[in-house]
């Protein structure tokens, strides 16, 4: 044991920056997956620590006052399924804005309940108690605070009836089962003054149009004891028995709400794992390379070690404990910095699931990731050691040369003109398996700087919209919800931008929620159905007995292409068949649509059919879209029924978003850099030794330092454009599949595979000019080369 741990010592201090390298690539790999992994853990868990506080049931549903019968009350409360039922009244309000931004989520004003915890200011931690609101002040739930950007202190308003009543933030709160930013309804407490306020003023308005609801009830439904499945199934069978979501505002079981409640983090989080795994990949690509160029080199040298008794299993434990020592510190270190980097991510999504996430690291992942890390390195280890058995002390003594050589016809010939490159060139193609290491991660790198790149061109692009299943749109007319004008609106709105302009089309669609076989799913209304865009199997429902759904609903319900499908609104019902499959990101990609002709059939009374409430345009010019914005809002000006705005990609997916994958961007990018940095340090300190020899010789032939670390960047960015050519190719191919497993949790399946030049040209530049930069500056040991090295051999 003492000869093995003498010659690791020397090993290691004449491999010192192999060694480093390992570690500081393990540390990269250990501390960022074990971050992920325990923030995904950490939200989770936060998510059940809250819904416990706040005594949150299995489901809620928003039903209006008027739709909440005392004979529904009695089926929900005397069904065998159900256990205790809260009942919390809210008022529905226009929304709540500040400054120039206004959240597009569906308001509910509620007063202040037990279960509510109010953040400290520097939303680490929650207040022992939460004080009882004055005449003015709110409590907002933290998911707000991304989408309006607001502070404790700040005046928000709150649009009711007229021009809308200014609030004072008294702070954010905890509020686990509509509170998360990725959530379209959201409870604001206010007052108890407040509350009876703004119920004065909208009381004459619903007195007014019978088909106003504003006074609405969120029913908070546990399951009874002993009723054993999930929370899901609990909701629907309870609809079944009761009607209570056909005639909801709105119904989320416990599932959904915690689905969307991490659904950002979650896509993210499973994105940027299979970089990580990659990366990993990376580093036993550079061991397998490490021990294959040490073996090929020191053959003498292991030739010598066995004529004087060491066995082939002792070299190999040599290997297995200078990689597995480099590795371990690196996973030491990693764990260490993941602690912080796990506080970082965790924070940064808490402020998108709106509940404080458990911290720390999840121990038994992380020791099983070190299990993985370690195992997958040792059989590495063990098939390029195997080689060992072949080396004859014997045969060493000649080197370990073979008897006949023969020239590759791949082989480059040396031009005198160009003497530096070819020469390069040359070197690269005699020695290709020194190389290959370059080639397959300067694949895997430029393969993952393209797939981000990809994300970025499609929620940049306005074809994003038609991707998601939405209208590209210059221009976006919105009628209030149940305003009795809306066809005239719509219909006046049609004639006066047509008047103004060339329009190219004409995109008309309202949104409401539908019952499918008992469940509660966001439904998109459209005029014509022929102006669907985004179906991905199928036609469009084209006649009134038809329905398109999402696959993550066919998945829900277990329903497919051709079946057909019990649809309620209200209390009405009827049956459709499914014509075709579509996606959308809407109430993420939990969504059908049909024709308006199609849900107005099952529909009796006359005041009751869905309208048509928006209406958007797509310009020959869009340049002509601000002039036209602008005469719409002065037409409109002081009418509460009609909005105007620019549906664009921004609008709909929301600056957030843009942020965070321009982070991840840059993220991948950097590790790439670093990366390439670090292989081609490690390949470029191998490679010198191999070559000391030839590199003598060069010199002696009057070849500066200069021009050889030249012909060193010139073959590695060589070895890597190989591969940056493959993983382009590739790129081609499979990223948008990559992204479409991904994104499938927000409803999109198929992304469209659509590169700009500049999104594949920069990325090619930047790990081009990498590997060439990092090789030259890695290469400086030539200086120190002398041709009197030669004499001495």
């Amino acid at each position: 044991m003492r000869e093995i741990l003498t010659l690791l010592r020397a090993n290691i201090k004449k491999q010192k920056s192999t060694f480093i390298s390992v570690a500081l690539l393990t540390l990269i790999v250990t501390s960022v997956m074990t971050a992920i992994i325990s923030t995904e853990d950490n939200y989770k868990n936060g998510m059940k620590e809250a819904v416990k506080t706040a005594g949150s049931g299995d489901a809620i549903v928003m039903i209006s006052n008027k739709s909440l019968t005392d004979e529904l009350k009695g089926k929900i409360e005397e069904s065998a399924l159900t256990g205790r039922i809260n009942y919390y009244s809210g008022l529905r309000i226009n929304g709540i804005s500040f400054g120039n931004l206004k959240t597009p989520d569906i308001c509910v004003v509620l007063k202040l309940r037990e279960g509510i915890k109010l953040y400290t200011s520097d939303l680490n931690k929650f207040e022992k108690e939460i004080p009882a609101l004055q005449t003015g002040e709110v409590y907002l739930p933290l998911g707000l605070k991304g989408k309006i950007n607001c502070n404790v202190g700040d005046a928000v308003v709150l649009s009711a009836v007229d021009e809308g009543r200014s609030f004072t933030v008294k702070g954010f709160v905890q509020e686990p089962d509509l509170g998360a930013q990725t959530v379209g309804i959201k409870q604001i407490f206010i007052s108890d003054d407040d509350f009876d306020m703004f119920s004065d003023l909208w009381k004459p308005i619903e007195d007014k149009s019978p088909v106003s609801e504003v006074n609405y009830t969120l029913v908070d439904l546990h399951m009874a004891d002993g009723c054993n499945m999930t929370s899901a199934k609990f909701l629907r069978s309870l609809n079944l028995e009761t009607k209570i979501t056909d005639n909801g505002r709105l119904a989320l079981s416990r599932e959904q709400s915690v689905r969307y409640s991490t659904l950002l983090p979650e896509v993210l989080i499973k994105l940027f794992s299979v970089f990580v795994i990659f990366l990993f990949v990376i580093v036993l690509i550079l061991i397998s390379h490490s021990i294959s160029t040490e073996i090929s080199s020191g053959y003498v040298t292991f030739g010598i070690l066995k004529s004087v008794g060491f066995s082939c299993g002792k070299l190999t434990g040599l290997f297995f404990i200078q990689y597995l020592a480099a590795e371990l510190l690196g996973i030491i270190l990693g764990i260490a910095l993941s602690v912080p980097l796990e506080l970082t991510l965790s924070s940064s999504c808490k402020l998108i699931t709106g509940v404080m996430p458990a911290m720390g690291i999840s121990v038994l992942k992380a020791l099983l990731l070190i299990a993985i890390i370690i195992a997958a390195t040792s059989l590495v280890i063990f098939i390029k050691t195997l080689p060992l058995n072949k080396i004859s002390p014997v045969k060493a003594i000649g080197g370990g040369k073979e008897d006949v050589y023969f020239d590759s016809r791949l082989q480059m010939p040396i031009s005198k003109r160009f003497l530096t490159a070819s020469l390069a060139f040359r070197q690269f193609t005699s020695a290709k398996r020194r190389y290959i290491s370059i080639v397959f991660i300067s694949l895997i790198l430029v393969f993952f700087m393209l797939t981000v790149n990809l994300i970025i061109n499609l929620i940049s692009s306005n074809n994003a919209l038609n991707v998601m299943g939405t209208e590209f749109a210059d221009v976006a007319v919105y009628v209030a919800s149940g305003s009795e004008n809306a066809e005239t609106y719509i219909s006046e709105a049609d004639d006066f931008v047509n008047s103004l302009t060339e329009v190219t089309q004409t995109y008309r669609s309202s949104n409401t929620y539908l019952s499918i076989n008992g469940e509660k799913i966001y439904g998109h209304i459209v005029k014509d159905p022929e102006s669907l865009r985004a179906i991905i199997k199928g036609r469009a429902p084209l006649y009134d007995n038809e329905i398109i759904i999402t696959e993550m609903v066919g998945d829900a319900l277990e329903i497919a292409m051709g079946d057909e499908v019990a649809v309620s609104f209200g209390e009405y019902d009827g049956k459709y068949i499914v014509s075709g499959i579509f996606q959308t990101t809407f109430d993420s990609g939990m969504c059908i649509t049909m024709s308006e002709a199609a849900i107005n059939r099952i529909i009796e009374n006359d005041s009751e059919k869905i309208k048509i409430s928006n209406i958007s345009f797509s310009l020959e010019n869009s340049n002509d879209a601000e002039r036209v914005l602008k005469a719409l809002r002065e037409k409109y000006e002081g009418n509460k029924n009609v909005s105007v705005d620019k549906f664009t990609i921004d609008s709909y997916i929301g600056i957030g978003v843009f942020k965070i994958m321009s982070v991840i961007q840059a993220v991948i990018y950097f590790f790439s850099a670093l990366f390439a940095l670090v292989a081609v340090r490690m390949v470029t300190s191998r490679t010198f030794l191999q070559e000391k020899r030839e590199i003598g010789i060069y010199k002696a032939m009057g070849f500066s330092s200069g021009s050889l670390r030249i012909s060193f960047g010139i073959r590695f960015m060589t070895a890597a454009a190989i591969g940056i050519i493959l993983g382009v190719i590739m790129s081609m191919q499979f990223s948008s599949k990559l992204l479409g497993l991904g994104l499938r949790l927000i409803g999109l399946s198929k992304v469209p595979s659509e590169f700009s030049a500049a999104s594949v040209i920069v990325p090619v530049v930047i790990l081009l000019m990498c590997f060439f930069v990092f090789a030259f500056l890695c290469s400086s040991k030539v200086k120190k080369v002398h041709p009197r090295e030669l004499v001495a051999e």
